[in-house]
């Protein structure tokens, strides 16, 4: 992606400036094709048939290329033709995708923002391609309205105080409608203050909600559902048509839900494109949400701070600071048209950047992000949370729930109940379709299985959940790998899969699980998995537990390079059809049958190269075998209650229960 910084002026034969001039793109100095898409402001808004608005001085404003295209021409004509004027090369400034956006403001309700945040068709000619006039100008009636006026608008012009009690919601509601009638697409400035807003307030077009660092909007009244919305109840929008190219950036908005009744979002859009939601602090919300995307698409929610909330409502300990959620019915989504209710899911979401937490007398959302309503095969898909951080999370920090394609990395969860869950949907009417796509990455996750707010401890840390019922329904093609999970007071485990597909679990840190009995990683119906590399110690309970589910098995399973220290129970344990076992390191069991057992299901095993050490405890053997079994090149040591390495008997280094070993003398083989 190539960046230009006001790399084109338009002047008069003095050598004047011509403000507002517009300014059309070539990718060739003479002839060539003129360039209509693919251009954008460096916000990311696309710029309408990628027509250039000159400002006051006659400079074009910056853009950003996300073609790439080798080399760009400008000239103020269609045909790319002015006798006796060239077109002019444009040189790149800036390569850095990360590029902040360069702004050209004057102050005031008639204001200049040369960021256009609204996505519009072009009203121009077929394939978006304006024609300009005598003067060399595009007809402003050709433009969409974003391009065509781009005010800042003031909402103390409006008459709001800010004075944190004049109730300022008329008053902000006037200034939302003023734009969406004359200025579709402007920036709504909120200068320092805390605006007392007793009524909804209505986003009714295209805007750029601006909160100005010290700029407070808080609800004022127990009876509202949500402070800022984009839609009422007569609004019916389907799919991904309604109200969008909403940008709300910096400041506060308090739900007040520590000293006002009623449940209550503080930001909700539905059935929108183009939502950015940046540097907000959403503070103090009662039983639902900070932020709500349903049934929206591309939608970014950054350096945010979700912090106090306080769950009242019987079950409200689940619920996330951001929630993604569908347009299912009036009970997920109240307030709107019933023709909106077309259950459109959510599609592109990034959620980066955020803090959720405590705040004064509250505690922490139940969730950083996730979902918690379903239809049968409509999911939520290209989800993305990145680089977030959430602490003390009544539930599970991330829940995916009926999600396709999403990746869960690089976050922080610290004294959270859990730290991230997907499941298929199994209530008020089991899920028929399975989803998948799974990549949780990288994540740090530190004090697991804390209660909170009174919910029960939740049974493991990180989970995976197919069903494994009559007709099971899996969740397939899910890596886990890189994650560092440290002091896991799950009762059950840290890491589970049931019913699960092609799983690639690797390189994980599973460090002193100090529930019930702590898992590391427990594998439930969930076949063909690779589990490599990942380093469990000291937990209460097995380091590696395979074995089948009621009604799916986990067969062909390998197990390779992984290192297990001091397990209160089995070091692995699998109990599954034709394990493949390589190259790994048991030491110091503490507890159990045995140092690794191939168990009753575990036929035509092959454990090739590993090593078993005993610790202290009353572990009676090094690897006990009850199926065929395929046992080279191991070292099992230590001292078990008998120092023979005969095969036959109970408590041995090698110790056959039922099961068939080759070679037939497994002490020449492997070292005991």
């Amino acid at each position: 992606m190539r960046i230009y910084n006001r790399g084109f002026r338009a002047e008069n034969t003095a050598g004047g400036p011509i403000p507002a001039a517009h300014v059309t793109l070539w990718d060739a100095q003479t002839g060539g094709t003129q360039i209509t898409s693919g251009i954008e402001t460096l916000d990311g808004a696309p710029i309408p048939g990628a027509v250039l608005i000159c400002d006051a001085w006659g400079y074009a404003p910056s853009f950003r290329d996300t073609e790439d295209r080798p080399d760009i021409w400008a000239i103020g004509s269609d045909t790319g033709v002015i006798p006796g004027v060239e077109r002019v090369h444009l040189e790149p400034d800036d390569t850095d995708q990360r590029v902040s956006a360069l702004e050209s403001t004057v102050n005031g309700p008639s204001g200049i923002d040369s960021r256009l945040s609204a996505i519009e068709a072009s009203r121009g000619q077929p394939s978006g391609i304006a024609t300009l006039d005598d003067t060399g100008k595009v007809d402003p009636a050709q433009l969409p309205l974003a391009a065509a006026t781009s005010a800042q608008v003031n909402v103390a012009d409006y008459g709001a105080a800010g004075n944190g009690t004049t109730d300022d919601a008329p008053a902000i509601q006037a200034a939302l409608d003023a734009i969406a009638v004359n200025t579709p697409g402007a920036r709504l400035v909120f200068p320092p203050g805390t605006y007392l807003v007793n009524s909804e307030l209505e986003i009714k077009s295209s805007i750029h909600l601006d909160l100005s660092k010290g700029a407070t909007i808080k609800r004022g009244s127990s009876s509202m559902q949500y402070i800022l919305k984009n839609f009422n109840a007569s609004y019916s929008p389907t799919l991904y048509g309604g109200r969008g190219g909403i940008r709300i950036t910096g400041g506060v908005v308090d739900a007040a839900g520590d000293v006002l009744t009623g449940s209550v979002t503080a930001i909700i859009v539905a059935h929108a494109k183009d939502v950015r939601i940046e540097g907000v602090t959403v503070r103090n919300v009662r039983d639902w949400h900070g932020v709500e995307l349903n049934s929206s698409r591309d939608g970014t929610v950054r350096d945010c701070i979700f912090e106090g909330f306080n769950p009242v409502a019987s079950g409200r300990t689940i619920s996330e600071a951001v929630q993604l959620d569908l347009a299912i019915d009036s009970s997920a989504l109240p307030g709107i048209g019933a023709g909106a209710y077309d259950k459109t899911p959510c599609d592109n979401i990034l959620v980066t950047g955020c803090t959720a937490r405590s705040y004064g007398s509250l505690g922490s959302f139940g969730r950083l992000t996730g979902s918690h309503s379903y239809s049968d095969n409509v999911f939520h898909t290209r989800i993305r949370v990145v680089d977030n951080y959430a602490i003390g999370c009544n539930d599970y920090a991330v829940r995916a729930y009926n999600w396709w394609d999403a990746i869960v990395a690089e976050n922080e969860f610290v004294n959270c109940n859990g730290a991230f869950m997907a499941d298929v949907p199994t209530t008020p009417v089991a899920a028929t379709v399975g989803h998948e796509g799974f990549v949780f990455s990288k994540n740090i996750c530190r004090g697991l299985g804390v209660q909170n707010a009174g919910a029960a401890v939740l049974d493991y840390a990180v989970r995976f959940e197919g069903t494994d019922t009559a007709s099971p329904v899996p969740v397939r093609e899910v890596t886990v790998k890189g994650n560092i999970l440290k002091t896991v007071a799950n009762p059950q485990g840290a890491i589970r899969f049931t019913n699960v597909g092609d799983v690639v679990c690797s390189d994980n840190t599973v460090k002193d699980g100090t529930g019930t009995a702590t898992r590391g990683i427990h594998v439930v119906g969930s076949s063909q998995g690779t589990y490599t590399g990942n380093k469990i110690s000291s937990v209460t309970g097995m380091g590696i537990q395979v074995y089948d589910g009621a009604n799916t098995n986990s067969g062909f399973c390998t197990f390779t390079g992984n290192t297990i220290q001091a397990s209160g129970d089995a070091g692995l344990h699998i109990n599954s059809t034709a394990p493949t076992v390589t190259g790994n390191n048991i030491n110091g069991v503490t507890g159990g049958a045995c140092g690794m057992g191939i168990w009753n299901n575990a036929s035509n095993a092959s454990v090739i190269g590993n090593k078993v050490v005993k610790g202290t405890g009353t572990t009676t053997s090094g690897i006990e075998i009850r199926n065929s079994t395929t046992l080279m090149a191991n070292t099992v040591l230590g001292g078990w209650t008998a120092t023979s390495t005969d095969i036959g008997a109970s408590g041995q280094n090698l110790y056959v229960n039922g099961g068939s070993v080759f070679p037939t003398t497994p002490r020449t083989y492997n070292k005991c």
